[in-house]
């Protein structure tokens, strides 16, 4: 059994994570990387995204191998192009294709009606691939396998979700080797988790809708021990990084766990690290010891500085008290900080706007990233919206179908003209002397600066604070991810030549989806087999992931001691 993992260049530990796994249970892995190159959430261009366009040349080299399964991990800003890109494959060769990630997990039955989409995992995926694939290796239906969703014969199968497992450290090692492979820039940056999810439910996040999914199904807050960690970087070592990016929600949740894991990295470890901070896990105790053993970068999120709007709506309880303290404790350090902010939601306005600027001239972080509000599926804060009338069906849709432009770009903002000028002027803060940002407070002055493009003010602030600043962590690992998108779209050239993609025919009008207004309601829902079949996949059984992951562990500590 072959299963090829499709992605963009951009580093998931989730991909990493499953190809680990389906690697010990006994399948071949590939992965394959889509440049993107002006056409992704952060930079989006038509005329360029044409040009440097290679996913025609992609969907013939996916086609032309041998993979028995096309497993993709979709969020909701790259929902459109994984469904582009699943057509394009099945236009060439009819693979089985699976959907996981947030975006389907947020609404499985609409991405599980995609005709280009065959399964969707809500959840967690562990060990419903890997069932998932025994049942493709043995022709079998996967009616039992918890956690897919699909239809069958006009029929939509939605299984329950299996409980969470709690021990972290039963989880292999991610597989870096095949991203390492086509990103080899990228082996400078070794990106890993010590957790799962957040302690918080901020509105406008995914966990605020995942963790009631998860509702009665184990513990949703998850921690690996510090001794795990530091054995992955350790064994890490042999790919020479020099930098290391926690990619948890909040590294210092826990106090204890800080506590233990901060001595032992610096003792063993070592390397400047990136971390996500929160106002509440940000004291001088924290702060401090993260600091010692290697912090140099830090984003945090404050995304309001309004009582009312933090409270009641993003469901965030600190204090600006509590904010400006964290802010001094980490700027004290010499930690670069960029702290998120948002604009642009129901309810904002230029007075809110206004206060939020005069607070940051004088608790000044080292970079404010001012992004607009995406109402994202399944979010708190968009059924809040829904709810309050403040969106057509055309626009639900839409929010479905992953379109509409990132917070990077302009989010689900409509009617904000007001609010522009504070995109620009909080994101070229730490290009102003503080007496010029002053001077544009005074008066509303700053109003002046709406016509400015903020997206480019953005980039010229980043680019700008990459160059004088070294700590900035952060920053050069995107632009290094830039370097490396343009190597592999190089490679993609070279490798093909000139040779023009293969013609495939387009799609005939009634392939396309059907709108999820015109789903045929209430759907006919089969009830999910509870019983497990025995294994009886050639190369492949059913494999259960804890035992697969306890007998990982062991190898690994096997190895370690040679």
């Amino acid at each position: 059994m072959k299963i090829a993992f499709v992605e963009q260049c951009f580093e998931k530990l989730a991909v990493e994570y499953l190809m680990a796994i389906c690697e010990r249970a006994g399948a071949e892995v590939e992965l394959f990387l889509d440049p993107t190159l002006f056409a992704d959430a952060f930079i989006a261009n038509s005329f360029l995204g044409r040009k440097f366009d290679v996913s025609d040349r992609l969907a013939d080299r996916i086609a032309e191998s041998n993979a028995d399964m096309l497993a993709f991990s979709v969020v909701s800003d790259d929902y459109l192009w994984a469904v582009s890109l699943a057509q394009k494959v099945k236009a060439r060769r009819d693979i089985p294709t699976l959907f996981g990630g947030v975006h389907p997990t947020a609404v499985p039955e609409y991405v599980a009606n995609n005709p280009y989409v065959d399964y969707v995992c809500q959840g967690e995926g562990e060990e419903a691939i890997v069932e998932l694939m025994d049942c493709l290796a043995s022709g079998r239906k996967p009616t039992h396998v918890d956690n897919l969703c699909f239809f069958d014969d006009g029929r939509l199968i939605k299984n329950p979700l299996r409980r969470l497992e709690t021990n972290m450290d039963l989880m292999p090692f991610p597989d870096k080797d095949r991203y390492y492979e086509q990103m080899p820039i990228m082996r400078k940056f070794y990106m890993t988790i010590t957790s799962k999810y957040c302690p918080f439910r901020c509105t406008f996040c995914y966990n605020s809708a995942q963790r009631e999914l998860y509702a009665g199904k184990g513990k949703y807050l998850r921690q690996r021990s510090p001794e795990n960690v530091i054995e992955e970087l350790t064994r890490a070592k042999k790919h020479n990084y020099q930098y290391v990016l926690f990619n948890d929600d909040i590294l210092p949740f826990n106090r204890r766990w800080v506590r233990e894991f901060a001595p032992l990295y610096q003792k063993h470890i070592g390397k400047p690290f990136f971390c996500y901070l929160h106002p509440q896990y940000a004291d001088r105790e924290i702060v401090s010891l993260l600091a010692d053993a290697g912090c140099v970068t830090a984003n945090m999120g404050i995304q309001s500085l309004d009582p009312r709007v933090r409270g009641e709506v993003f469901d965030r309880w600190e204090t600006n008290a509590e904010v400006a303290d964290s802010v001094t404790n980490i700027m004290r350090h010499k930690i670069f900080l960029n702290t998120g902010h948002i604009i642009g939601y129901p309810g904002d306005s230029e007075e809110i706007q206004e206060a939020a600027a005069r607070f940051y001239a004088d608790h000044s972080p080292s970079m404010i990233g001012c992004y607009w509000l995406r109402l994202y599926p399944g979010t708190k804060i968009t059924q809040t919206v829904i709810q309050q009338g403040g969106l057509s069906a055309d626009e639900i849709e839409q929010i479905n179908r992953g379109e509409g432009k990132s917070f990077w770009l302009g989010g689900s903002v409509k009617h904000m003209e007001s609010i522009k000028p504070f995109s620009v002027l909080l994101n070229c803060m730490p290009l102003l002397p503080k007496r010029v940002f002053r001077f544009l407070l005074e008066k509303k002055r700053y109003r002046a600066l709406k016509r400015m493009p903020d997206f480019v003010v953005m980039i010229a602030t980043r680019f700008t604070q990459l160059l004088f600043n070294i700590k900035d962590i952060y920053g050069r690992w995107g632009l290094y991810l830039l370097m490396g998108r343009l190597r592999l779209y190089s490679t993609y050239l070279l490798k093909d030549g000139r040779r023009p993609a293969r013609d495939v025919p387009a799609p005939r009008p009634d392939d396309e989806q059907m709108p999820a207004a015109e789903v045929p309601s209430p759907l006919p829902v089969v009830a999910p087999h509870r019983s497990r079949e025995a294994p009886g996949a050639a190369g492949v059984g059913v494999v259960n992931p804890a035992v697969l992951i306890q007998v990982t562990r062991r190898e690994s500590a096997r190895e370690s001691k040679h």
